[in-house]
């Protein structure tokens, strides 16, 4: 008979495997059922968070839910590609507004209920929402290697332009390499090793910043409101700056001290 177990996504999902082969645990890790595998979900998610799945704490404003792994992954996909090109690193809500991405209709199924209330309004609409495991690569890409980009005006842009670039030319002098952007032609940025370095240290930072959390299938999913034209929006702990902040300098600070 066939076993389940917790799958990649936090969910629980038949166990395919030759007996003893499974990569993602032995027999404490397997379940007989998928009754008993969301049981074992729901007791470590209490055990981490003091609350069952879909439960908020006024202390840790953590917001645990479970969804269908295949409808997260259509909000949230893997899609940096190796051409240098940002595609999509989770829901841009403007481009949910504008249908040129996601449906609005799926981004609701995915995220718990007090958070999707709060974000299709027209204070949010431009929130990035992005899952932990590409908050990395989403500062590196844009913050620090100069992503290609429509309109060389953007804010997050001119900032790395005029604060960012500078201050590695100033600090790093030695880990700042040309670049070829397919947009803009040549520039500046550092080096793959110290890019890894900064970007690593700017996920640290935001994780240890912010604890109001969202947590969809064991993963964390951060709400990115660097391109956002109002003061506050409804989101409002749940949001994080990532990409308007002078990551080279605030890593360097934290070698100094």
């Amino acid at each position: 008979m066939s076993k389940f177990h917790i799958n990649k996504h936090g969910v629980p999902a038949p166990c395919k495997a030759t007996k003893g082969n499974c990569p993602l645990g032995g027999d404490d890790q397997h379940f007989p059922n998928q009754e008993a595998a969301q049981e074992y979900v729901d007791k470590v998610n209490a055990e981490k968070h003091g609350m069952l799945p879909g439960i908020s704490s006024s202390d840790s404003k953590t917001i645990t839910h479970t969804t269908d792994p295949n409808k997260f992954a259509e909000v949230f996909p893997d899609v940096y590609d190796d051409s240098g090109f940002y595609t999509q690193s989770g829901a841009i809500l403007l481009d949910i507004q504008e249908s040129t991405h996601v449906s609005r209709e799926k981004v609701e199924e995915v995220l718990p209920k007090e958070i999707s209330d709060k974000v299709f309004n027209e204070k949010s609409k431009y929130i990035s929402m992005i899952k932990e495991d590409d908050v990395a690569e989403h500062i590196n890409r844009w913050a620090l290697r100069g992503q290609p980009s429509d309109y060389e005006e953007d804010e997050f842009y001119q900032f790395r332009k005029n604060e960012t670039i500078p201050y590695l030319r100033e600090n790093f002098p030695n880990e700042v390499v040309e670049v070829n952007s397919l947009t803009f032609g040549k520039g500046c940025a550092p080096s793959d090793e110290l890019s890894a370095k900064i970007s690593n240290f700017a996920k640290e930072t935001l994780d240890k910043e912010n604890k109001s959390r969202v947590e969809i299938n064991g993963q964390r999913i951060y709400f990115d409101d660097s391109l956002r034209d109002t003061e506050a929006t409804e989101l409002g702990d749940y949001t994080q700056n990532m990409l308007l902040r002078n990551w080279p300098k605030e890593y360097k600070e934290s070698l100094d001290n």
